[in-house]
C-alpha cells in the first residue's frame, strides 16, 4: 500500500485547461473518491495517476516516490475500467491469471492468487465460463478480481458501475466496500454519482472546472458545503437554492425571498464575513429540512405549531431574537411518491423548490403547504462569489 500526493497538477490539451493546479493528499490505505459533473477533470486526473497521461505541470508521488515520469507498468497499480476490458476468448480463470502470467509469475503462485480472489468475489463456480456467459455484475467482479490478484499498492477505479442497472449498482457497490475493508489497499475511485461517492469514500474530493472545490469526509462536506456549487451538487434531490436579499431589522438577520422573509437563527458571530443589509445572498435548504407545519403534533388546546413558532422566542424554526415569520408558503406543482417517502416539487416565493414529505401525506398540484425551516439547517452563500458566508 502507499499514500498518494499530487502537487500543482495541470493538464492542458492545446488551449484547453482540463486540470488547473490540483493539489491533494490521500492517506495510505484509504478509499478516496473523485466526484463531480461530466467534464470536470476527474477522469483525466485518474489517468494521470495511472500514468496514461503526462501532466503539463506538477508532480505525482506514491508512497513518497516521485512517479510523475514513470510508465504505468512501473507504478505498481491495478485499474478497473468502466468497460470491464475482459478478454472475450479467455475463460474467467484465464482472465484473472492473464496479468500474472504476463509477468512470469510461477503457476503455483498464480493458482493461489486466483483462488483467493475468486473465493472473495464469489466467482468459484464461474471460473470455466466465458465473459459472454456472464451477467454485467459478474463481469465487473471478474474485472475487480483481476485487480486483486495483482496485489498492487494502488487500485484505480474508473466509473466501474456506470454500465450496470440500478439494482446491480447497489450490489456491486457493497462488494467494493467490503473488498476495501478486507484488503485496505489505497484506492482512488472516479464517479459522477454522488450516492457512490457518499457511501464509499473515506475522503472525498469534489471537482468543478478542473479544480477541487472541497475535500474531506463525505458527511462533513454534505453538512457544511463551502460553495454554492458543492451545496447544489451533493444531495438527492439537490439542496434548494433560493436567491434573496439580506435584511437586518429589530436586532435580527433575515433574508427576503420575493415577498417572504426567512429569519436566520444564527448570530452575527456565526458568519465568516461582515454582514450588511441589502447584500445579495443565496439561501440553501435541503428538502428534508423543510417540514410541513400541519404535519407536526401539538397538545390538546394548543395553538398550531406554526403560530407558536412565529411568536415564541427561541422556538423551533425561529431565532432567539426573531420577530419575523418562521414559515414559508410552498405551492405544489407535482409530486413523486416513492413508497417510503414523497418528493413534492413546487415554488417558494416564485422560486423552484423540492420538499421531502412523509409518504402518508398526500398532496395535489396547486395545493398550498405551510413549511417551517429547521433551526441551524439554513445555509447562506454570497450570490456573486458562491462562497459560504457561515463559518
Amino acid at each position: 500500500m502507499a499514500s498518494i500526493s499530487v502537487a500543482g497538477i495541470e493538464k492542458r490539451f492545446g488551449s484547453t485547461t482540463v486540470l488547473d493546479g490540483v493539489t491533494l493528499a490521500i492517506p495510505d490505505g484509504s478509499f478516496a473518491v473523485l466526484v463531480g459533473p461530466s467534464g470536470c477533470g476527474k477522469s483525466t486526473l485518474l489517468r494521470l495517476l495511472a500514468g496514461l497521461e503526462r501532466p503539463s505541470a506538477g508532480t505525482v508521488h506514491f508512497g513518497g516516490r516521485d512517479v510523475t515520469a514513470l510508465p504505468p507498468r512501473d507504478r505498481d497499480i491495478a485499474m478497473v475500467f468502466q468497460s470491464y476490458a475482459l478478454y472475450p476468448h479467455l475463460s474467467v480463470q484465464d482472465n484473472l491469471a492473464f496479468g500474472l502470467r504476463l509477468r512470469k509469475t510461477p503457476e503455483a503462485e498464480v493458482a493461489v492468487r486466483v483462488g483467493e480472489a475468486s473465493r472473495m468475489l464469489g466467482l468459484d463456480r464461474l471460473l470455466e465460463r466465458m465473459p459472454r456467459e456472464l451477467s454485467g455484475g459478474q463481469r465487473q467482479r471478474v474485472a475487480m478480481g483481476r485487480a486483486i490478484v495483482r496485489r498492487a499498492q494502488v487500485f484505480l477505479f474508473d466509473e466501474p458501475l456506470s454500465n450496470l442497472d440500478a439494482a446491480l449498482r447497489g450490489q456491486v457497490r457493497v462488494e467494493i466496500k467490503k473488498l476495501h475493508d478486507a484488503l485496505k489497499t489505497t484506492s482512488v475511485y472516479v464517479t459522477h454519482d454522488q450516492v457512490e461517492a457518499m457511501t464509499l469514500a473515506d475522503v472525498m474530493f469534489v471537482l468543478n472546472h478542473g479544480r477541487i472545490e472541497q475535500s474531506g469526509a463525505p458527511l462533513a462536506i454534505y453538512d457544511r458545503p463551502r460553495t454554492r456549487f458543492v451545496a447544489g451538487f451533493l444531495g438527492s434531490p439537490a439542496m434548494n437554492l433560493l436567491d434573496g436579499e439580506l435584511r437586518h431589522e429589530g436586532g435580527a438577520w433575515s433574508v427576503l425571498l420575493g415577498d417572504t422573509s426567512v429569519t436566520l437563527s444564527l448570530a452575527e458571530a456565526d458568519f465568516g464575513v461582515e454582514l450588511r443589509a441589502g447584500r445579495r445572498v443565496t439561501v440553501g435548504v435541503r428538502p428534508h429540512d423543510l417540514v410541513p407545519c400541519e404535519a407536526r403534533a401539538r397538545g390538546v388546546g394548543e395553538a398550531p405549531l406554526a403560530a407558536r413558532e412565529a411568536t415564541e422566542p427561541g422556538a423551533r424554526g425561529a431565532s432567539a431574537h426573531a420577530t419575523g415569520p418562521s414559515r414559508l408558503n410552498f405551492v405544489v406543482t407535482m409530486s413523486e411518491p416513492l413508497g417510503g417517502e414523497t418528493f413534492a416539487h413546487g415554488t417558494i416565493a416564485g422560486l423552484s423548490a423540492v420538499v421531502r414529505l412523509d409518504a402518508k401525506l398526500a398532496v395535489r398540484a396547486n395545493e398550498l403547504l405551510a413549511l417551517a425551516i429547521e433551526p441551524g439547517r439554513v445555509h447562506l452563500f454570497d450570490a456573486d462569489s458562491g462562497l459560504a458566508l457561515r463559518c
